[in-house]
Order: C-alpha cells, then structure tokens, then sequence
C-alpha cells in the first residue's frame, strides 16, 4: 500500500526541479550538530515513551524515564539553540505570534485529528465488525473532503483573510466533531460520515492557511527552517495523538471513541483561539 507513494514523489521530484525556485542559501551557516542530537534524542525518547506509554500505562519506570528523557533532551536543545550564533531553529522565530500559532495548531489539529482516526478505525473493525477494506472505504468521504478542502482554501483565504479562514475552519471543525460524542455501538454510517466529511474539509482548509501564514512570517532565506518546524510539529502530533487516544481503548471502544470525539472538539476549540494570533493581512 506504500508503494504508490513512489510514482508520487518521482512526479513531486520532477515537477520542483522544473518550476520550483531555490530559496536564498546562507554560506555562512554550517552544521548545528548539538542541536540535531538534542532534537533527534527528544523527538526519539518522546515518541518511544508516548507510544510504550499507550500500551504499557504511563505511570511505568520506563516511560517516565522516556519522558524524563525528552524533557532534559528539549531543554539542552533550547539551551543550546538559544547560544549558537547559526542555530538550527531560530528561537527568534517564536517571537512571531504567527509563526508561534500557525505551529501550535498544526500540531494541535495533528493530535485530534489521527488520534480520532485512529480509535475510529478500531471502532469500525472491533465494535461494528467491518473488515480493513470496510473501514478503509468508510474513510473514502473524510478523504475527499480534505482533498476538497484543500482547493477551496486559497480561495477563502483571499477573500476573507487568513485569521478568519483559520478561526472558521476550527469552530466548524470543533462543532462537526461534537457529533460523534454520543456515538453508539450501533449508531448508523449515515449519521456519522456528515460529520467525519465536515471535519475533513475544515482540517483540508487549516493545513494550507497555517502553511502559508507561517511561511509569510518569515523571511524566505528562512522558509525551510521555517517550513521543517512546522511538519516537525505535525508530525509530533500525530505520534502523540495516535499514542494517547489509542490508551482509551481500555475504557471500552464506544466509550474510548465518545471520550476522544470530546477531547477533540476542546482542542479543536483551542485551535480557534490559537488562530487570533495569527496577525491579519495588510489593508
């Protein structure tokens, strides 16, 4: 089922060789070593502990190591970073309450997002019965809504403003996720895609807007570190959000999945606050 990502990239490759530009490259920058090890022990031993920590239990000895772990690794790399004269992550960057947001949602949006997928797909297969292909196609509408959502960003965006876009987006994602708070054992497809499609759609149009809001605050010399945060971010994310929602499976799926769903709509409910700090366009 990966493999047809590889004619994707190739066509991706090419299509960015042909028409893509190369942004500003600094000579004067070289490799920030100990801000590398720092991030990649911190991302590493926060993935582990989150993941063990979902099957295990998150009071266990090795968990709390991993987290501990993650938590001196992140520390020595804002340490460091903030003592480099050429760091890897600019910590001046945060300084943006656009940047800042536009990361900060990107990797709350991540977290709901494929950490209610994630319970819903045990849901379907464990609790309804269906088969991987079932659930697989039961997702087919959510897919195209992003798809969907995705076109229609840019659009919305020029003509009401990016903070508007964002701060729509995440009230209609929130409100379309209450809908599955009450979801039964035998609650029908029906009155769960409506749902599962709406919130698709607005997660279609928040990536695109965030993407591009932060890149605009930004010098573009600095829009693949820019960029590299912002995927770091959502990336983080998605381990996580994978890890702790899949921990309330032990509840009972139903309740696991009517605990995620309200779980969700509270961050979905933070990302439209999040989006206030995005500063609006000129004029």
């Amino acid at each position: 089922m990966f493999f047809v990502n590889a004619p994707i990239g190739v066509a991706a490759l090419l299509l960015t060789h042909r028409y893509a530009s190369e942004t500003t490259r600094s000579r004067t920058r070289g490799m920030d070593l100990p801000g590398q090890l720092a991030a990649v022990v911190a991302l590493v031993a926060l993935a582990v502990a989150v993941v063990d920590g979902g099957q295990e239990g998150f009071g266990t000895a090795p968990v709390l190591l991993g987290l501990g772990l993650a938590a001196l690794a992140a520390g020595a790399f804002v340490l460091v970073e903030s003592r480099r004269g050429s760091p890897m992550l600019p910590l001046g960057l945060f300084r943006s309450g656009t940047f800042s947001a536009a990361t900060a949602i990107g990797l709350t949006v991540n977290v709901l997002f494929y950490g209610l997928i994630f319970v819903l797909s045990l849901y379907f297969q464990r609790t309804r019965g269906w088969s991987v292909l079932a659930t697989g196609l039961a997702f087919a509408p959510t897919t195209v809504a992003v798809l969907a959502g995705n076109l229609a960003a840019g659009r919305l965006a020029a003509a009401v403003g990016a903070r508007r876009t964002l701060v729509g987006s995440a009230v209609v994602l929130a409100g379309s996720l209450a809908g599955l708070v009450a979801v039964g054992a035998g609650t029908p497809y029906t009155v769960l895609v409506g749902p599962l499609v709406a919130a698709g759609f607005a997660l279609g149009v928040l990536v695109p807007v965030i993407t591009a809001a932060l890149l605009g605050s930004v010098e573009p010399s600095r829009s693949g570190v820019a960029s590299g945060a912002l995927n770091t971010a959502r990336q983080t994310g998605s381990v996580l959000g994978v890890s702790v929602f899949g921990a309330l499976a032990g509840l009972g799926l139903v309740s696991a999945l009517r605990l995620a769903a309200a779980i969700s709509v509270g961050l979905a409910a933070s990302c439209a606050v999040l989006a206030l700090g995005v500063r609006p366009e000129p004029g």
